[in-house]
């Protein structure tokens, strides 16, 4: 298949990038920075471009099948410094450009706590983000409207707090479950997960939360601190 990862360039859209070569798709990578994915692969494309450009999108979106949107903000950002409209303005320009060169499948991921998954954070985990990092929420929240207002075979990924663990392979995806500050799952294990969803029909049209088990705040925090500093 070949899929176009948006925010390709750091975190989890790196690790997701990886993976879909790994799995053994083309993939384009598309970043202001594209050249921070690291790594060169006869089945990678990199396209610099900026995702409030609808034209640069639109340059991206060329023979694509699929679209993966990993766009992030920086903290200040998402504490509204700034007050950024990369993601929903970015996410517009992408369903735009799916619209116009016909391309189907998208896989959006928000976090935890975006849209009508609110009543899942604990209160502790829901003051720190979703008022700490508010600007960031609202943005994911109209991120994830775009996405079901539109006339794509979308599929929404919520994971709880990303982390630079190894991967696990083992992780559960709408567990009937609260969470609480230090409920994470490693970014490599999303990415596997993002990826699965571009060929896994069942998750069209689906909000889907995707995390370790919660295990209490004295196993988790340790587990989280040292999953946060890793780096593998």
């Amino acid at each position: 298949m070949r899929i176009l990862v948006v925010g390709a360039s750091q975190g989890l859209g790196k690790e997701t990038t990886k993976k879909a070569l790994a799995e053994g798709h083309r993939v384009t990578a598309f970043a202001r920075h594209p050249e921070g994915v690291g790594i060169s692969h006869e089945r990678l494309r990199l396209v610099r471009g900026d995702v409030t450009s609808i034209k640069d999108v639109t340059k991206a979106m060329k023979n694509q099948q699929a679209v993966i949107i990993t766009l992030g903000l920086p903290t200040k950002q998402a504490m509204g410094f700034g007050h950024s409209l990369v993601l929903s303005g970015g996410t517009a320009n992408v369903i735009e450009a799916m619209d116009r060169a016909k391309v189907k499948r998208l896989i959006l991921e928000t976090a935890i706590g975006a849209g009508d998954s609110k009543h899942q954070l604990g209160w502790f985990y829901r003051l720190t983000l979703r008022v700490g990092l508010h600007h960031a929420f609202r943005e994911k929240d109209s991120q994830e409207s775009l996405a079901k207002a539109s006339s794509l075979d979308w599929t929404i990924v919520r994971p709880s707090a990303l982390t630079n663990g190894l991967p696990t392979g083992s992780y559960l995806v709408n567990p009937p479950m609260s969470y609480g500050m230090f409920t994470h799952i490693a970014r490599k294990d999303v990415a596997t997960f993002l990826v699965g969803c571009t060929e896994d029909a069942t998750t069209i049209g689906k909000e889907l939360t995707v995390t370790y088990p919660r295990s209490g705040f004295w196993r988790d925090f340790p587990r989280w601190l040292k999953d946060y500093k890793g780096r593998t």
